[in-house]
């Protein structure tokens, strides 16, 4: 469940539940970020500078860290 934190309104509900070796690469993702500073402008001008050589999300996939696919019929793989 993903809570606003300024409304306390739900925003998203979970409606699958990713590998745990998915689940733990995000996790490390974001505590990484958050040991950070909080410099917003040079983050985001770093995110352009990192994404415009890859012009769609396929052409990312290579370089993924951890991978989830959901299909339609409620599976994963």
């Amino acid at each position: 469940m993903l809570v606003d934190a300024d409304t306390d309104l739900v925003q998203a509900l979970r409606m699958l539940t990713p590998p745990v070796e998915f689940a733990d690469a995000v996790r490390a993702a974001v505590a990484r970020q958050a040991a950070r500073p909080d410099e917003r402008m040079r983050a985001s001008a770093e995110l352009q500078g990192m994404y415009a050589p890859y012009p769609n999300s396929a052409d990312l996939l290579p370089l993924a860290e951890a991978r989830f696919e959901a299909l339609r019929d409620g599976s994963d793989r």
